[in-house]
């Protein structure tokens, strides 16, 4: 299953086992490291990441359409050299008026180095009047990949970035659903910011991410703010669904077996009577 449909935590930093512990406790599945940072690279210790059960996945920025191609390699490499399971490249401002292929090159970039799996985007939350303005940022390279688009929903931020105005505007260029990962931030916004300081919690966000109808495509940018009460709220939407119990189960097949004969029943009658 892609990480964009699953639960997930973005990071820049190495996370202590208890706090991995703590993330697949309840329902995420992938860890996302800063491995790239225009020229700078960073190494971390991945295997703790895959013995807490999570995915262990990296991220890379890259700020100029003419460093595409050379940021794609060098996050590509050392997700390679890292083993990590999947990749994504932030690109902000540098993405808008690429459609129409001009996110070609950090594709071809990522794939020169030797990367063959999906290539995600994560990139802004919505523009200003999302059903009328247009960022033209090149979806569609990304996903031919088999990647998706991470959006930045940092309602803590700015109203613009309401998760619901994220999905409405990003469905609306073509990114399907299911290859939509909704990011919140609950550390406190920076200073120049439309809310300057303004810190949300999950309880916060859980009402806004279920109006936007969020399930599990959902991810926290920073996961080391991430307490054990932001994560026992957003819980309903983290978690996987529970298994079915045995007794539905047993009800289920009951009920099958006995449409099966009831079916077969009808069935002898009515050959009998053409015949």
């Amino acid at each position: 299953m892609s990480i964009v449909t699953t639960p997930g935590v973005l990071d820049v930093i190495d996370l202590d086992p208890a706090k991995l512990a703590s993330f697949k406790k309840h329902g995420y599945e992938w860890v996302m490291l800063q491995a790239q940072n225009d020229t700078a690279r960073r190494g971390y210790d991945m295997s703790r990441v895959r013995a807490a059960g999570l995915k262990p996945c990296v991220w890379g920025v890259s700020y100029v359409a003419a460093n595409f191609y050379r940021d794609g390699w060098w996050l590509a490499e050392r997700a390679l050299q890292l083993g990590a399971d999947e990749l994504c490249m932030d690109i902000e401002m540098a993405a808008k008026f690429t459609r129409g292929g001009g996110l070609r090159p950090l594709v071809k970039g990522v794939r020169d180095a030797g990367w063959t799996g999906p290539v995600h985007l994560n990139t802004m939350g919505p523009p200003y009047n999302v059903d009328v303005n247009d960022y033209e940022i090149d979806v569609e390279t990304i996903l031919e990949t088999g990647g998706g688009i991470f959006t930045q929903a940092y309602y803590n931020e700015t109203n613009a970035f309401h998760p619901t105005l994220a999905v409405r505007y990003w469905t609306r260029v073509g990114v399907p659903l299911d290859r939509l990962n909704v990011s919140i931030s609950l550390y406190p916004s920076e200073s120049d910011k439309e809310k300057p300081r303004n810190k949300l919690s999950g309880a916060d966000y859980l009402p806004l991410l279920q109006d936007a109808g969020v399930k599990r495509n959902l991810s926290i940018f920073m996961g080391q703010v991430l307490t054990e009460d932001d994560m026992r709220a957003l819980d309903p939407l983290a978690l996987p669904p529970p298994p079915p119990t045995t007794t539905a189960v047993s009800r289920a097949r009951r009920a099958s077996r006995s449409w099966t004969r009831r079916g077969s029943g009808r069935t002898s009658r009515a050959a009998g009577r053409s015949r």
